[in-house]
């Protein structure tokens, strides 16, 4: 996990040809597969998939997961993820409401995923989802920073528009400027910036 975090590449191999995805598959380490999943581990490497691999290997739980998550994107493994490296997903621009399952169509959203789970688990996983959570919601001040850059440059923008605005309105500059910052932003910053 450390390397992984740290930045490791992910689908390196080694001289034989063999990714540290393959051999985790040919071992039947579950947990090892589904890290390196999050970290957006290729599930086709070389000659062999990593589905085959493990079903070679008679492990048909790993198979089987494999195939279920195929088109999942980084933020869809929630139970993998750390906070820090949520955090990191969501101000990239994660996408949220992203398919998963076959040729994407048909699985769960990370959303849906952090919606199934429980928020108030007071693990690591429930962390993750209380931010996943809190990056659907609307934008405001409360979560500006899980937003991808070019929303939070335009919630800046607009912040300061609202400023000069207010500035005009003299003794009601506050109240313009409350229902500007929560009653209009909102609408005007999306994390998906078309």
């Amino acid at each position: 996990r450390a390397l992984l975090e740290a930045g490791a590449a992910v689908d390196q191999v080694d001289e034989e040809g063999w990714a540290a995805l393959m051999l985790a598959c040919q071992e039947g380490h579950m947990a090892c597969v589904q890290l390196l999943c999050s970290h957006n581990s290729s599930h086709v490497i070389v000659r062999l998939n990593a589905m085959q691999i493990a079903q070679v290997n008679g492990h048909a739980e790993v198979a089987a997961w494999l195939d279920y998550t195929h088109f999942w994107s980084p933020l869809h493994y929630l139970e993998q993820l750390s906070p820090e490296r949520a955090h990191a997903l969501l101000r990239a621009g994660a996408y949220l409401d992203a398919r998963g399952g076959e040729a994407g169509a048909s699985g769960p959203t990370p959303l849906e995923r952090a919606q199934s789970l429980s928020p108030t688990d007071a693990t690591t996983v429930g962390a993750v989802v209380k931010l996943v959570l809190r990056a659907a919601e609307p934008w405001s001040p409360h979560n500006h920073e899980l937003f991808p850059a070019v929303a939070r440059a335009r919630a800046v923008a607009l912040l300061r528009v609202g400023y000069l605005l207010a500035y005009s309105f003299g003794r009601e500059s506050l109240s313009f400027l409350d229902i500007w910052q929560y009653v209009l932003m909102p609408f005007a910053v999306s994390r998906v910036i078309m």
